[in-house]
């Protein structure tokens, strides 16, 4: 949770992407990055709600990232 609050999205996407890396490389397995990048992508398409604030979000609940963006973009 410190790289995605410090340094992004992104950052955390490379993080997860190079950390598997080391575990497949240190075994002898070669993965392109593209197959790796497609799995953090998706762990990191959720946003879980903490606070519903002046939506009609609920505390607790999980939903599409751009979803949330758009949502509170209109607020």
């Amino acid at each position: 949770q410190d790289i995605l609050h410090i340094l992004g999205r992104e950052a955390v996407q490379q993080y997860l992407v190079d950390e598997v890396q080391k575990v497949y490389r240190s075994q002898g397995v070669s993965i392109n990055d593209k197959h790796i990048e497609i799995i953090a992508h998706q762990m990191l398409a959720k946003v879980r709600i903490d606070s519903s604030g002046d939506t009609e979000l609920l505390s607790g609940e999980l939903i599409d990232r751009f979803h949330y963006e758009d949502i509170n973009a209109k607020v």
